[in-house]
């Protein structure tokens, strides 16, 4: 495995991917991304040995998110890590025969399906009204004294390897910027947590997570009914990632008039003998 030092060597790869013919890609981050990925020194490359392509891994919070060039003729080498590992494919309605090269050189590799996602958006116009906050649960701005008790929620209820969960510096700018909303109860606790982003007039809910001990008071449609009123007015749209499979967050958002839409992310996941290989080993979150 080689780590990618600079730009240019980057760029050398993706021509030699090209001449190659590798066309089985999900290499979309944008260069900007690349450029922040390579200069903190958390990008490698690791060539498949059976000259099917490679893989670029992206070290991030302790396991390796990945993206690939690979050749559809010739088969993968399963892949040998010293971390856990994602893939993700995305992908607009079902998976079909276009598709089908990518997923049998993914499993080849060793990746097998970890979660199903699906893009869920409304409108910004014609919000329902806000129900009142649930008795005994205040819902504001995380203020920054509760960091810490927000990144013990978030990794509770959240597997790290599909979550992107924001580090400790991202978490920090986003409690300062309002981006993080915070449900308390009447005893000071920290009940529940939604941590927003906005760009392209579009808001998105990154996660939303309760207690489990929390659940049934309405703290998440709290926070939801708050994330709306904050972005009101300043965008066209919501839109964000639901796991298919959680029901509850399904509801959730249907009653805020939110709409599945075609775009789906299916995440392969790749773990070591020694770790938990379930993704549930995490409380369940609403989202």
């Amino acid at each position: 495995m080689q780590r990618i030092d600079s730009w240019q060597q980057y760029l050398d790869l993706k021509a030699e991917a090209k001449a190659r013919g590798l066309t089985l890609s999900n290499l979309y981050f944008l260069p900007g991304q690349a450029r922040q990925k390579i200069d903190a020194g958390r990008l490698y490359c690791r060539r498949d040995p059976a000259g099917a392509g490679w893989l670029l891994l992206d070290e991030s919070g302790g396991f390796y998110r990945c993206y690939y060039q690979l050749a559809p003729q010739t088969p993968c080498a399963p892949v040998q890590l010293d971390r856990d590992a994602v893939i993700e494919l995305p992908f607009r309605g079902g998976l079909g025969p276009a598709q089908q090269p990518e997923l049998e050189q993914i499993a080849r590799m060793g990746f097998a399906l970890g979660r199903e996602s699906a893009r869920m958006e409304r409108p910004a116009a014609g919000l329902p009204d806000s129900p009142p906050d649930p008795p005994g649960v205040s819902v504001g701005p995380a203020q920054p004294d509760r960091q810490a008790e927000i990144a013990a929620l978030l990794d509770a209820s959240f597997d790290r390897l599909y979550s992107f969960l924001p580090d400790g510096a991202e978490l920090a700018g986003r409690i300062a910027a309002g981006q993080v909303l915070a449900a308390v109860g009447q005893d000071g606790r920290l009940l529940g947590v939604l941590n927003s982003s906005c760009g392209h007039n579009t808001a998105c809910i990154d996660q939303l997570a309760v207690w489990p001990d929390a659940r049934g008071r309405r703290v998440g449609a709290a926070l939801a009914a708050a994330y709306h009123r904050l972005y009101a007015g300043r965008v066209r749209s919501f839109g964000h990632w639901v796991d298919l499979h959680n029901a509850p967050a399904l509801a959730l958002y249907r009653r805020f008039g939110y709409q599945l839409t075609p775009k789906r992310a299916n995440e392969y996941v790749l773990r070591l003998p020694a770790t938990p290989s379930s993704p549930g080993a995490h409380a369940p979150a609403e989202t």
